[in-house]
């Protein structure tokens, strides 16, 4: 059996490939498993919402350091021994279990506002483009919505996710980054969560 490696979302596993891809390394041979899917299948209070690692590790009184990447990977631990111990089920069973939809019905609007699937991966997380993509963006638009996104046209404290395509030099009017880009980074510095990702990144998040 090919060994099991869990990560609390995709980010971590876009994060591995990555550095294995920049260093010339070979890709680790593990089975990805993701602890907010079994999180959010699990207990039910975090099935639409609250399935981040810090929030769920204070449910359960996992002390630990946000953002530490020792830290983060033993309160995942400590998180799927947890679920593993209640469920009275294996890693397998999880695997499986992990896949199986949750519920719900999906409802869109215009590409630029589009509710996330319920069942997507990516589910409560908020994004937004900037820049022109490779596919089109009412195409990318869809994808992220099918992963789990909540798609919009603008930024806002909501905001998660930027995903950064290229760049028209000539409307950047004599700047580096876009207006979105850098609203994102003010986010950033007043204490928001936002990851700002390219578009390969994002196709490698949402395993396309």
């Amino acid at each position: 059996m090919v060994p099991p490696v869990v990560s609390h979302t995709s980010f971590d596993r876009v994060a591995f490939e990555r550095a294995m891809l920049r260093y010339d390394l070979e890709q680790l041979q593990v089975t990805w498993m993701d602890s907010a899917k079994v999180a959010r299948r699990w207990w039910t209070q975090y099935a639409k919402r609250g399935y981040g690692l810090k929030n769920i590790a204070s449910d359960l009184g996992i002390d630990f350091n946000h953002h530490d990447a020792l830290e983060d990977a033993r309160a995942t631990a400590m998180l799927m021994l947890r679920v593993l111990e209640e469920s009275e089920l294996g890693i397998q069973d999880w695997l499986e279990k992990s896949a199986s939809p949750i519920s719900g019905p999906r409802q869109t609007i215009a590409y630029e506002n589009l509710s996330g699937n319920v069942d997507g991966d990516l589910y409560g997380e908020t994004l937004v483009f900037t820049g022109a993509l490779a596919m089109a963006r009412h195409e990318a638009a869809q994808k992220a919505s099918d992963a789990g996104c909540n798609v919009v046209g603008t930024v806002s404290t909501k905001v998660s996710i930027l995903v950064v395509g290229t760049q028209n030099k000539h409307k950047l009017k004599g700047t580096t980054k876009s207006t979105k880009h850098r609203k994102v980074e003010e986010l950033i510095a007043s204490g928001h969560e936002v990851r700002i990702i390219s578009e390969s990144d994002f196709l490698d998040l949402i395993e396309i």
